[in-house]
């Protein structure tokens, strides 16, 4: 067996074992200064220093925009909490619990890149929820849910979270039914039917509104309209006659009932905290430590991710995670023009899986659930690892970025390698441009650009527009201004970066040269002598 074969079934089995860790979620296992410590937090303690393990045994050290984002919202909150804690044990599990979503990104991301592999992740996924469908069956029968405000509500295995069991049923939903678009195979469908059945009974309604416009998104795209017919019918009579308690929390959202109330209570609690803390937070990990010690309250979470990470974290933190989540909507969605059918419905569950538990964090609090957010990030970076896998190398898009002239004419003479991919070119408007690219797709940007701020913005405005038009799998350019903003739009959006630095500039390197250094994946020079300016560049000789 390989070492990769190894790495990926120890992914399985950790995707087969997390419900069972939920289900003993609560039991008291040890405590240290006065923090009692439970199933979850062994299953941090176990799995975080396994997953690093994994990520420095293969090298896995150059990461995605994704991840580089990802690793700067950990390292804030590390600095958050060794500064302005006031108690540093209540902060390590909220950082073992982003640490482990991160590195499961990373290995997932790494790991995954062929189909066969991806599926079986799914499947794997699909089959761990066999114990908690069985446990949430017998307590549906039996009555052996929670009971909250007149509202019978099942948690399956996510003891005692009704929440929790709702994330983690919707994501089952999603897959199985991309599993059936792929394979066809009918028992997908059937699984579904089960598990929109149980998700039903945990009386979410956040959760049963976004899955039920997720299912509806999807048979819409493969224009069943029939079939949303019959099944939108079907749905509100079972919930008019068997699930009443459903529709009155649907309706009681606008009526200020009593979940509603404790979440403004929360708020109007922790507001004065946060607005005191606003730039740097509170502590990472320190909200329900906090509001217990003003309210006596324990165990409560802020019911709003995105207040929670404010309070926690403060406004940097908050700006960071907001562009992690902006960075993967836009690279997922970026990908939409470039894939087959099916790969194209993989993009739209992972969206809708993301969006559904993390997004609409506005409402709950899906960050807090650990086992749901490996599920989340093993699903995003397996998409990720896929569908970045799956163009062959002749199959690229180039984008050929510069200012024309002498810059213009560098990259022109790599010719022998461009030539053989489907490209596009950005550059000034000029007589030597229209001569030499006659043949050759363009796109005209403005100028001049050297210290114009009017024309910086509108390249900016550009690149948004030609990028998300051509999608590039890859951006060179040997300068100048022009290649700025298409490079800092482009690795967001998940493009690889190539700089030629020019060949006259020995001595002294060049302003764009400085800027895009740090994000380029590769920095080209053609002189041993500008490697003073650029210690990390790669030497390949003159291009002339």
């Amino acid at each position: 067996m390989t070492k990769k074969n190894i790495e990926s079934n120890l992914i399985y089995f950790l995707a087969l074992f997390i419900p069972i860790v939920s289900f003993f979620e609560g039991t008291t296992l040890f405590v240290i200064f006065e923090r009692e410590f439970d199933s979850r937090i062994l299953f941090l303690l176990i799995t975080v220093p396994l997953f690093l393990m994994v990520t420095i045994k293969n090298k896995w050290y150059r990461f995605d925009m994704v991840g580089k984002i990802f690793l700067s919202f950990i390292l804030i909150g590390i600095i958050n909490s060794i500064l302005i804690s006031d108690n540093l044990i209540w902060s390590i599990p909220t950082l073992l619990r982003f640490t482990g979503i991160f590195l499961i990104y990373i290995i997932t991301r790494n790991l995954f890149v062929e189909k066969l592999v991806f599926h079986k992740l799914l499947n794997a996924i699909l089959i761990s929820g066999f114990f908690p469908v069985i446990v949430g069956m017998i307590q549906y029968i039996f009555k052996l849910g929670l009971n909250i405000n007149d509202a019978h509500r099942i948690y399956g295995s996510f003891t005692p979270h009704p929440v929790g069991f709702a994330f983690y049923l919707q994501i089952l939903i999603l897959v199985a039914i991309y599993m059936f678009l792929y394979s066809g195979s009918y028992r997908y469908i059937f699984y579904t039917l089960i598990l929109g059945f149980l998700l039903i009974h945990t009386n979410t309604r956040l959760v049963f509104v976004t899955t039920c416009l997720s299912i509806g998104i999807i048979i819409l795209l493969k224009k069943h309209y029939k079939l949303l017919a019959v099944s939108s019918i079907l749905t509100i009579l079972y919930l008019i006659f068997i699930q009443k308690s459903l529709i009155y929390r649907l309706v009681s959202t606008f009526n200020m009932d009593s979940s509603t109330k404790f979440r403004y209570f929360i708020y109007n609690t922790m507001e004065p905290l946060m607005k005191e803390n606003l730039i740097f937070g509170s502590g990472l990990g320190n909200f329900a430590h906090i509001f217990e010690e003003l309210t006596g309250i324990d165990r409560v979470a802020p019911h709003n991710d995105y207040f929670g990470i404010l309070f926690e974290v403060g406004i940097i933190g908050l700006v960071i995670y907001l562009i992690l989540q902006l960075c993967i909507i836009l690279q997922l969605g970026y990908k939409i023009k470039k894939n087959n059918p099916t790969n194209l419905f993989l993009i739209f569950v992972t969206i809708m899986v993301f969006i559904n538990t993390n997004i609409f964090g506005f409402l709950s609090n899906p960050t807090n659930y650990y086992e749901i957010q490996l599920y989340v990030w093993m699903i995003i970076g397996a998409t990720f690892g896929l569908l970045n896998n799956k163009r062959e190398k002749n199959d690229i898009n180039i984008g050929l970025v510069g200012s024309s002239g002498g810059h213009l004419m560098q990259l022109y003479q790599l010719e022998d390698w461009w030539k053989k991919h489907d490209r596009f070119w950005v550059t000034f408007d000029k007589q030597d441009s229209r001569s030499l690219l006659k043949e050759e797709r363009n796109y005209w940007c403005y100028h001049p650009t050297n210290r114009n701020v009017k024309n910086l913005i509108k390249n900016t405005f550009l690149a948004i527009k030609i990028l998300w038009k051509e999608r590039p799998d890859i951006i060179i350019s040997t300068g100048a201004a022009p290649a700025i903003p298409f490079y800092y739009i482009g690795k967001l959006l998940g493009a690889k970066l190539i700089y030629v630095e020019v060949y006259d500039r020995i001595d002294l390197p060049t302003l764009t040269g400085k800027i895009v250094y740090p994000i380029t994946d590769k920095f080209i020079l053609q002189w041993e002598d500008q490697k003073k300016h650029y210690p990390k560049g790669e030497v390949l000789g003159g291009v002339l």
